[in-house]
Order: structure tokens, then sequence, then C-alpha cells
């Protein structure tokens, strides 16, 4: 495959394969079902692309859709450090930036995007919907993060946009860490689209990083348990609940035992947030070397580039806890992922609960290659 020399110029590397066919596909003008690993470079994979082939293969406007604001934010401050010849703005509701869709690159949330196309914005009056609704399908869409997309209406209109972008030959890309295998063929088929697989022996973190996966599912989370594990371990560690109220629980019993302690959860106002962020990447970022223990919940699944080296987890569907296992030795090194059982499914479906509460006991004490994190998406 020949060389893309805007890939080296823009982010001081060479592209990986999965990069390389990407650009080359959409070249062709072609849509595409990307799955690939955490840290693999996927944003940059239609980025890149996007920049070097605007107003050529691609629409000359990109419209990226994520489900949370913080994705956004971070994404937008990424894309925005790659190149300052293109206007690029963020839209979602805090920072309503491109309410008509009319930036060279919209970072935008999904309810944005499909609130958009149905002519009923949410940043917009309802007079002049059609306007972002043209935008939309004019567009160069990418939709990250699928899996986090709620089933029966936040995936189901994204495969309604798609299908109306294929019948116009708009070329669009489809993106997710821990799609299963049986839906992507069947998306990639249903949509015409090239389904593209990231080999984990290409990428360079991926092949210096070890996590080893553990189950405790003979017991639930506690202050003590958690005070332990932290205390026995060498490395940073982080604990991610399923609930917000479970999350607070922990941080109450730990908060005079050990110091120091972060609790990052939903309910924070944005200002507070961003503070909490801050102090997250302090401890928990590429450059830190401090022994500290955050208490989170699913909002840092997607989109936080931090990293420990033991992660503690309560029992989730298989793709959140593929998720949440992309924050442990996220740059490389040695790293360890204990999960531990809960007392109610709630906020997931008992059914998703209890076929990966089999699988986690099945490959508990593997290491948790993107093989098996496939296989075990795929079982679930």
């Amino acid at each position: 495959m020949p060389k893309i020399p805007l890939f080296k110029n823009l982010t001081n590397y060479e592209p990986y394969p999965h990069q390389r066919e990407t650009y080359e596909t959409l070249k062709k003008g072609k849509p595409i079902i990307l799955r690939a690993p955490t840290g693999s470079g996927k944003s940059e994979a239609v980025f890149i692309p996007f920049v070097g082939l605007r107003g050529i293969s691609l629409p000359k406007r990109m419209i990226y859709a994520l489900p949370m604001r913080a994705l956004v934010n971070s994404l937008y401050e990424r894309f925005k450090n790659y190149t300052s010849d293109l206007d690029i703005r963020a839209q979602h509701g805090m920072k309503p930036e491109s309410i008509l869709f009319n930036a060279d690159c919209v970072v935008a949330t999904l309810d944005q995007v499909i609130t958009s196309y149905a002519c009923a914005p949410l940043s917009l009056g309802v007079r002049h919907g059609n306007i972002p609704a043209g935008a939309i399908v004019s567009s160069f869409l990418v939709f990250d993060e699928v899996h986090t997309f709620e089933p029966l209406l936040g995936l189901q209109c994204v495969l309604i946009v798609a299908d109306r972008l294929k019948k116009l030959s708009v070329p669009f890309v489809i993106m997710s860490a821990t799609l299963p295998t049986r839906f992507a063929v069947s998306l990639s088929e249903r949509l015409n689209a090239l389904f593209i697989e990231v080999n984990e022996d290409s990428i360079s973190a991926r092949n210096k990083r070890s996590v080893t996966l553990y189950e405790k599912l003979d017991d639930t989370l506690s202050p003590e348990k958690v005070l332990q594990l932290h205390e026995e371990h060498d490395g940073s560690t982080i604990v991610v609940c399923n609930t917000v109220d479970r999350a607070i629980n922990l941080y109450t019993g730990l908060k005079d035992e050990v110091s120091p302690i972060i609790l990052i959860h939903s309910r924070f106002l944005d200002a507070d947030r961003d503070k909490k962020e801050n102090e997250i990447k302090k401890y928990f970022g590429k450059s830190s070397k401090k022994k500290a223990l955050l208490i989170t919940t699913q909002v840092i699944e997607v989109g936080m580039d931090i990293s420990c080296t033991l992660l503690i987890t309560e029992l989730a569907p298989v793709d959140a806890l593929i998720q949440r296992a992309g924050r442990c030795v996220r740059w490389g090194g040695r790293g360890e992922i204990i999960v531990f059982n809960i007392s109610h499914h709630a906020p997931y479906d008992k059914t998703v609960i209890d076929d990966t509460k089999e699988v986690i006991k099945k490959y508990s004490g593997k290491q948790l290659t993107w093989s098996l994190e496939k296989t075990m998406v795929d079982e679930v």
C-alpha cells in the first residue's frame, strides 16, 4: 500500500495498516465499518483522510458524532491541534458553535446530529430546521463509539441516516472497538460498506501492553476490599462502579484512608468536572508516576486518555468492560483487571449481564488481548 505523507506531516507518525486502508477506501468514496481497539488511532484514521480528500472524493464538510459532550470537547481540541487550515467547531448544548453545521469540521453529540437531520434541531428554531438537515446529508459523517448508542433509538437513527447516505452515494464511517462480528458483517452488507478490522500486532502500544483478567464474582465491592487491593498494588488504581450512588458510597468510605483519591461521575457540574478532569490527568495521565486512587463510573469508558496498572470494576456488559479495560496500562506495561459481582443488574440488561458473567468466569486468568476481547464480545 502506498505511503501517505499527510499522516506523518500532521501526526508525526507513519499510519498503521488500518489507517492506510481507511484512507485508500475513502479515496474511492466508499463507506466503512471500522472496528479498532482503544489506543489504535481510529479518530485519526478518518480525520487525516478528510483533510487530504475533502472536495475530492469526500464532501467538503465532516460531521463527527459522539455520544457525550466530554468526548466532543476532547476530540475537538485534538483535531484543532492537527491543523489550523480548517474551521473546526464543537456543537452540543453547552457549546453551540455551529448550529447550522456549516463549519469545515463539526464535532457534535449524536442528539444534535439526529435532531438536525429530522428538521427539529435542538439549538435552532423549528422555522430554520431544514438548513442543518441539508448540511447533515451532504457531509462526510462519522459515527464513533456506536456501541454506546441506545439500541432502539440512537443506533436505529444512525442506521436510518446511513441508509439515506448510501442511496445518495455519500461516504460515511461507523466505528467502535466492540462491535460483534456478526453485527459488523451484517451492517457492512446492508450498507455496502467495507468492514475494516485492526491487526493488534501492528499497533505498537498494544504490543507493549500485557493485561491479565481476573474475577471475584463470588464477592461485591466494598471500601475495605478496594483499600486492600490498592495498598497491595504498586501503581495507581481505577475503580469503576455501575451507578453514581455506589461510586459515592465507595468514595465516602475511602476518602479518609487514601490520598490522593478522586471521585468523578456524571452529576458534577461542567465547571467542577473540568477541574476534576485536570486533576485526573495529573495523577493518571501519561507523564504521571505518583500512586493514586480514582473512583468513577461509566464516564471514563470512552474518551479519557488516562491509565492505571490496576483496574477494579463491577460486572457490566462485556463491551463496557472492554472499554474500561482500555484505561489499564494504556501506553504499555503490565496490568491487572479484577471484576467483582453486583447485587443488581441495573442500569443494564439482565440477560447481557448474566451472559457476560459466564464469559468472565471462562476467561479469568487469561491475558486480555484484542483477539480475546473480540471473542468475548461475540460469545455474549
